[in-house]
């Protein structure tokens, strides 16, 4: 019945979203946007003989690719935590991995360095998200063969004491106005002005998270049945795991730098 189901999902989901392309394609043609403005627009600016704003090439473009970077990343390290950790709660808000990562980047923005080195929000991200993935599965591994027990609640611990330590700094610069805005704009996880900076912020990470969960989806499979079944077929599951973290802290650190705080996502 499944498969069956399958066979008649496919060829449904195909024609929607056939006719959303092409609903998309006439309503870009008939509007004010015709493709001859816009290639040419295009043109001019890869060859630097246009300044003018673009809505197209500097605010739709660069937004779509971050939310599809976003949406990619959040939901692949989501699918990744939970066939590893054997939990379906088991997600990058969940275990505090979001938690870490938005701390860092505020002390980016405290210390003011996203000025003087533009990538700094992304780097900051990846390190706070690997670091409190890797202290999230060290102390739920205090006791041999309860790290799975532990999981969810050890990263409730974690996540609510690194938000307490967030909300302290926070309210000790409180005085500090602009920059309270700025934090405040970006944990609600808004894609307003987001433009190429952010991309490039962005991409670069995504693609190459995705591409380590690619080369281990074999592997992850072969985890998904246990460690002593991985053991038994060959897996080292330790090195497996460790590359797997840095594969999710890139993905969700990008998400992080560019676009802020986005709860849930990754569970679902």
């Amino acid at each position: 019945m499944n498969a069956q189901r399958q066979l008649h999902l496919h060829p449904l989901l195909f024609g929607s979203f056939f006719l959303l392309f092409i609903g998309s394609i006439f309503i870009l043609i008939t509007g004010e946007t015709p493709w001859e403005k816009v290639w040419e627009g295009f043109l001019l600016r890869i060859q630097s003989k246009s300044t003018t704003w673009n809505p197209l090439l500097d605010e739709r473009i660069p937004r779509l690719i971050v939310l599809i970077c976003t949406g990619a990343g959040l939901a692949t390290s989501g699918a990744v935590m939970q066939s590893m950790f054997h939990n379906p709660l088991a997600s990058p808000s969940v275990l505090g991995i979001s938690s870490g990562g938005c701390l860092a980047v505020v002390l980016v923005f405290i210390f003011d360095l996203r000025f003087s080195y533009p990538y700094a929000l992304a780097l900051a991200a990846f390190i706070g998200c690997f670091l409190t993935l890797c202290l999230v599965y060290c102390l739920s591994r205090w006791q041999e063969g309860m790290h799975l027990t532990n999981l969810i609640l050890t990263g409730i611990a974690i996540s609510t004491l690194l938000i307490a330590i967030q909300g302290l700094l926070l309210y000790a610069l409180r005085d500090r106005w602009q920059l309270i805005q700025t934090i405040t704009e970006w944990e609600a996880g808004s894609t307003i002005d987001r433009g190429w900076q952010h991309v490039h912020m962005q991409l670069p990470l995504t693609l190459v998270g995705l591409w380590g969960c690619w080369i281990y989806r074999g592997e992850l499979n072969i985890l998904s049945l246990g460690e002593e079944e991985a053991a038994n077929l060959g897996v080292d599951a330790k090195q497996i795991r460790w590359r797997l973290f840095l594969c999710i802290s890139l993905l969700v650190g990008g998400a992080l730098a560019a676009v802020g705080m986005i709860a849930f996502f990754g569970l679902v």
